[in-house]
């Protein structure tokens, strides 16, 4: 039995013009995940990440210790949420164009979340290819989905470590419960920056199981809850 774990990035620069980086926060959480995983799983056997900026920061902060390469592709990335965004409603553009909506409009910030999942469930009832979306429902899934059913089948180790998206994860974890995947945006929204989902791999058969969601008890720490985040 081997253990795949699923590692969301650390906090993004969320309040910034550029979404993909680690903000001061998220730096500090991949760091503090560094010798969590050691005492976890004491050394992975393979490593793998998305292409953006914040999984190559979240991993080098957290796994350069182990001294492996991280394999890297572009089928673990995240959705493109601004452009999600911008489908939805052109002023959702740009990080500045959703806080001056905002303002003009009287709006709490609680209510960017309902924003946020109407244009998501725009996206994913969209079934033809547009130019609004430059990567459909269907794509995303199916590119997700081959990436994990890759490694699963490939891997021969004990553990191996995926830096990675909460889109992603969710889609995984709803594909492991059996649950539609359109409904992977519950899953999303809760996921702990930095968070650890472990999928149980069988070796022989190749059969995977989900082990455990959204693990962050390195953040319900006394000394580390003020890094708990879900951006």
């Amino acid at each position: 039995m081997a253990s795949i774990y699923l590692i969301r990035h650390g906090q993004a620069s969320a309040s910034q013009a550029d979404y993909d980086k680690l903000s001061a926060t998220g730096i500090e959480q991949a760091k503090k995940l560094a010798p969590y995983l050691t005492d976890k799983i004491s050394r992975p056997q393979h490593i793998q990440r998305g292409s953006m900026l914040r999984h190559e920061e979240t991993a080098t902060h957290a796994a350069s210790h182990f001294d492996i390469e991280a394999k890297i592709s572009a089928n673990w990335n995240e959705y493109d949420h601004q452009a999600i965004l911008t489908a939805y409603n052109s002023k959702f553009a740009t990080p500045d164009g959703i806080k001056q909506y905002f303002v003009k409009n009287q709006l709490p910030k609680s209510h960017f979340q309902t924003l946020f999942l109407s244009a998501m469930e725009k996206w994913i009832q969209t079934k033809d290819k547009s130019d609004k979306y430059p990567e459909t429902w269907q794509e995303f899934t199916q590119r997700v989905l081959s990436a994990f059913e890759q490694l699963s089948q490939e891997f021969e180790g004990k553990n191996a470590l995926v830096f990675t998206s909460g889109g992603p994860i969710s889609v995984i974890s709803c594909h492991l419960l059996g649950l539609p995947l359109e409904h992977f945006m519950r899953i999303n929204w809760n996921l702990v920056n930095a968070g650890l989902t472990k999928v149980l791999l069988n070796t022989k058969t190749k059969n995977t199981t989900l082990s455990s969601l959204n693990e962050h008890n390195l953040f319900e720490l006394a000394e580390n809850r003020h890094l708990m985040t879900y951006s």
